[in-house]
C-alpha cells in the first residue's frame, strides 16, 4: 500500500513515542499506465495471478477493513496500452481486463 496511517502517543515530559496504533485505513495508488501495466504483468510469486490480482488480493487481506484505490489518469489516453500485443485476441484480452474495473 502507498499510504498507512499510524497514530502516535508522544509523551509530554520525554518526547518519545509511548505509543502507536495503526489507523483502519490504507490507501493504495496507482496512475493508469501502471494499472495496464499490472493488470498483462504476470505475478512472479502468485501465479497464476496477473500481478494487479495478486496485490488486490494482499490489500483485501491485509487486517485492515477501510481500503481506498486511487487510480489517476485517463485510461481513454493511454495510447501505450496495447504494446508489445502479439495478436488481436491479446488485445481484446487486455481491453476487457480494463473494462472490468470501470
Amino acid at each position: 500500500a502507498d499510504y498507512l496511517y499510524v497514530a502516535r502517543l508522544i509523551s509530554d515530559t520525554t518526547g518519545e513515542v509511548v505509543d502507536e496504533r495503526v489507523l483502519d485505513m490504507v490507501i493504495e495508488r496507482k496512475n493508469v499506465i501502471d494499472v495496464c501495466s499490472c493488470l498483462i504483468t504476470d505475478s512472479k510469486k502468485f501465479r497464476p495471478l496477473s500481478f494487479f490480482d495478486a496485490q488486490m488480493y494482499k490489500l483485501q487481506n491485509c487486517g485492515v477493513s477501510q481500503k481506498l484505490f486511487l487510480m489517476e489518469g485517463d485510461e481513454d489516453k493511454n495510447k501505450n496500452f496495447f504494446s508489445g500485443a502479439k495478436s488481436e485476441m491479446e488485445k481484446e484480452r487486455r481491453l476487457k481486463r480494463v473494462k472490468t474495473l470501470r
